[in-house]
């Protein structure tokens, strides 16, 4: 989401104020690519989503395109990445049934 300069037109407070833009990278997740996990407390099929630059020190924002298409599989974001090693910058995606239509997400991060 792009920034932005705001420039108040009256008063003394500030001369403006320039406000960053969020990051963001989105998620497709297509039916073939759920794995199964025997873990069923933490969901039964996952899905990795890499992006080098998300760690396990940013807040992360979720964002469904669907999200009722999303409940009805029992889908969530369960994890985020380390900071370092073969996982670095993973989102793990979990299902407690495989879903059997593409999913996609925006995946919102702040540090």
């Amino acid at each position: 989401i792009a920034g932005g300069t705001v420039s108040p037109d009256t008063g003394k407070l500030l001369s403006s104020v320039t406000v960053k833009g969020v990051p963001y990278f989105s998620v497709n997740i297509q039916p073939d690519s759920w794995k199964s996990d025997s873990n069923v407390t933490a969901g039964k099929y996952y899905y990795n989503a890499y992006n080098i630059n998300i760690t396990a020190s940013n807040n992360l924002y979720v964002m469904p395109s669907n999200a009722s298409k999303a409940q009805s599989f029992g889908v969530y974001a369960y994890s985020q990445s380390r900071t370092s090693g073969a996982k670095t910058g993973a989102l793990q995606f979990r299902a407690m049934e495989r879903p059997t239509s593409d999913l996609t997400y925006t995946v919102y991060y702040l540090n």
